[in-house]
């Protein structure tokens, strides 16, 4: 059948002849065809390389993204923080910030400040603190010769001086914490005035005015015109409770509480109480040294009305020294464990959740946070808060796996368009 089919054709053929040179003029419109479909396929993977490029990094939060973070304030918080380095430096007025986290960038130590979009910037490395709504950052003294304040406008760039040198009359006490007040209009800090009295201070940023107040350590602010502080009754290693003390700005007077213990204190010999006030006022976290023989630092929270203690809870690999911050009424824990990435934790009564995942490149520790940040919720990320490694590199990921795909479909397709005889004239 096939022998008298094809002597079929050659007969046709032979009645109706083509001119010699049709086949090779169709075999070359032919080939100028494919190699237009060559183009565009080779025009199409560099198009998506292109934009796995910009996009991914985007997408995964490690470099700027497209849209200004807005002014006013933090709004909400990221839920990663990718790498930075000293090229992303931070210009003179990035807006308000939602975060900071110290890299140790093997010893050479430098912050990078994070906005709410997770976009990252470095600076030289300072110890201080954000304002609750972003927008300022106050830095403490970075030497023991340094007796001054500096509080920083992220959004202005205006930069304003507190200390003997500047506006008020204390010196600052070495590397030491800083509370703002909720209304941002002043600070808790460790100072020492010219008289020589030391202790727990509020600096009101407008006027200058600080205000020694009685007490061993600062604890935060209830409200806008009450602060509350620490002490040990008869010295740090006394066997007695702690005492709170509620100082009211305004007036000058003062109450103290006695904390309620359920168990004995177990740090008793440490220096200092890690303390901290949930946004309301109501609650006083204390944070305690784990005790001999145990890995966990315990968490216990006490009404500020009474001092009864409420409740009690624990975490481990606690990064001390690095401020708590709130979420309504659980407190935001800072930790580190030795070759890990920075976490910030959750902790509830239902148990403990992070809230950010951090850059595995970074030698992060002690992340801080803008409290109107952690108040607005999280910024929407596209892997959350996942720390698994690939998904800071699931783009560069991809494109290992679709360049090659892209290529061989390529081939294949040439393949089956290509005649394998090419015709003769």
């Amino acid at each position: 059948m096939t022998v008298r089919l094809r002597a079929a054709f050659d007969d046709l053929a032979n009645l109706a002849p083509v001119p010699g040179d049709l086949a090779a003029h169709a075999w070359a419109a032919g080939r100028r065809r494919r190699r237009t479909r060559r183009i565009g396929i080779g025009a199409v993977c560099v198009g998506l390389v292109a934009t796995a490029v910009v996009i991914g990094p985007r997408l995964s939060d490690q470099s700027p993204p497209i849209a200004s973070d807005g002014a006013g304030g933090v709004h909400s918080y990221p839920q990663r923080i990718g790498s930075a380095s000293w090229s992303d430096r931070v210009p003179d007025t990035p807006g308000p910030i939602a975060a900071m986290v110290t890299d140790n960038n093997f010893g050479n130590a430098f912050t990078i400040l994070v906005s709410s979009s997770g976009r990252t910037w470095g600076a030289p490395y300072v110890s201080g603190t954000l304002s609750p709504d972003g927008t300022r950052l106050l830095t403490l003294p970075q030497s023991a010769g340094s007796d001054t304040l500096t509080v920083r406008d992220l959004v202005t760039g205006e930069l304003r001086t507190y200390g003997e040198s500047g506006a008020s009359d204390f010196r600052a006490v070495g590397h030491t914490g800083v509370t703002w007040s909720p209304d941002g209009a002043s600070v808790l800090v460790s100072a020492r005035s010219r008289g020589g009295k030391a202790g727990p201070m509020v600096l009101d940023l407008a006027s200058g005015r600080a205000t020694v107040l009685d007490g061993a350590w600062g604890v935060g602010f209830a409200n806008a015109t009450q602060v509350i502080t620490l002490r040990r009754p008869g010295g740090r290693d006394h066997d007695l409770p702690p005492v709170l003390t509620t100082t009211d700005l305004r007036t000058g007077a003062s109450s103290d509480l006695t904390l309620d213990l359920d168990e004995p204190w177990g740090a008793e010999e440490s220096s200092s109480i890690d303390a901290s006030i949930s946004p309301d006022g109501r609650l006083l976290l204390l944070l305690e040294d784990p005790r001999d023989g145990q890995n966990a630092t315990s968490l216990r929270f006490f009404s500020t009305e009474d001092g009864t203690e409420l409740d009690s809870r624990s975490v481990e690999d606690w990064d001390a020294g690095c401020p708590t911050a709130w979420i309504g009424d659980d407190p935001v824990v800072p930790l580190k464990r030795e070759g890990s990435p920075a976490r910030s934790m959750l902790v509830t009564a239902e148990g403990a959740r992070s809230i950010v995942a951090v850059h595995p490149r970074n030698q992060s520790f002690c992340v801080q946070w803008a409290a109107d940040a952690l108040a607005g919720g999280p910024h929407w990320a596209l892997f959350g808060t996942s720390s698994q490694l690939w998904t800071w590199y699931w783009w560069q990921l991809g494109l290992v796996v679709a360049i090659p795909l892209l290529l061989l479909g390529g081939y294949r397709w040439r393949r089956r368009r290509t005649p394998r005889h090419r015709p003769t004239a």
